[in-house]
């Protein structure tokens, strides 16, 4: 893992903070768009959570995870270059891809 403790403004203005990732820049900039979107319209975190796995299930392929809460604790396997825990405020968002 790489890139802990970094932080991302989104376009919505919410800063997400990423607290490991191993996914190239360009991606984690887009993964803390579509997270501070997600948050922005919807209440229920399932709601968050399905929204960021469908946006990552389009553009990337299929078999992406999304876990959002306030506490949770997890340990994952997952494909390299395909993982992100991010918190925005007192939400916390685990996404990452497993092999299909």
């Amino acid at each position: 893992m790489n890139r802990k403790d970094s932080g991302s403004d989104s376009d919505s203005g919410m800063k997400v903070n990423v607290r490991s990732s191993d996914m190239p820049e360009a991606q984690q900039k887009e993964a803390a768009k579509v997270i501070a979107e997600a948050l922005s319209i919807h209440t229920k975190e399932t709601q968050v959570a399905k929204t960021i796995k469908s946006h990552f299930d389009e553009k990337y392929g299929r078999a992406w995870h999304c876990i959002v809460g306030k506490h949770f604790a997890g340990y994952v396997t997952h494909e390299q270059n395909t993982f992100m825990h991010a918190h925005i405020g007192n939400v916390s968002v685990m996404l990452f891809k497993t092999s299909s």
